[in-house]
């Protein structure tokens, strides 16, 4: 009777297993950044890449949510439509780098080097840049709702078509209070 059963539950393993569909899980994104210069596209969410050499690079389109970039090294790189919602860069160096279009949402910029950064279209909400270098630096037609700017040096900055909501201004003043704009309270 023992070897009965025994076949009994191995028929019946078997047919469940005709019939059961097995989904691989998603696999988690490789932070492996080994083909850089060209890392474009490239899902790096969750990754540690604190104090890496990774200017030029090109990371348009990447999705980089969640990423943690201390210190690291970002000059010249194309982020054009990159996700970094919710990053952590703090000290970044993103001199002279392209975010066009990116969404930078939640993301902590601090004592950042954004000088020359083109930030055209981008969306930098909720986001805190304060005492960082935005030095000639491009945020025509982006989005800085409730975006934090204080101390932040924003000498020749252009700001075409920003949309300001709830900024608060290098100058400690907020947007809502100056028609709307910190436009004549940047320094």
């Amino acid at each position: 009777m023992g070897s009965m059963y025994r076949s009994s539950v191995v028929f019946v393993l078997l047919l469940l297993a005709m019939f059961v569909t097995i989904t691989p899980s998603h696999a988690a994104p490789s932070c492996d950044v080994s083909s850089y210069p060209a890392l474009q596209g490239r899902d790096l969410s969750g990754c540690d890449l604190s104090a890496l050499d990774l200017h030029g690079a090109n990371l348009r389109g990447a999705n980089l949510s969640g990423t943690t970039m201390i210190q690291t090294l970002l000059y010249g790189a194309n982020l054009n439509g990159a996700n970094l919602n919710g990053a952590m860069l703090g000290g970044v160096d993103l001199l002279g780098a392209q975010l066009r279009g990116a969404t930078i949402i939640g993301v902590d910029m601090t004592a950042a080097e954004l000088k020359r950064a083109d930030f055209t279209g981008a969306d930098l909400s909720n986001s805190d840049l304060h005492d960082s270098n935005l030095y000639a630096a491009t945020l025509s037609r982006a989005t800085l709702t409730h975006t934090n700017l204080d101390y932040t040096l924003t000498t020749r900055v252009k700001t075409f078509g920003t949309l300001w909501s709830d900024t608060t201004c290098p100058d400690h003043t907020n947007s809502d209070q100056n028609g709307g704009t910190c436009a004549g309270h940047l320094t």
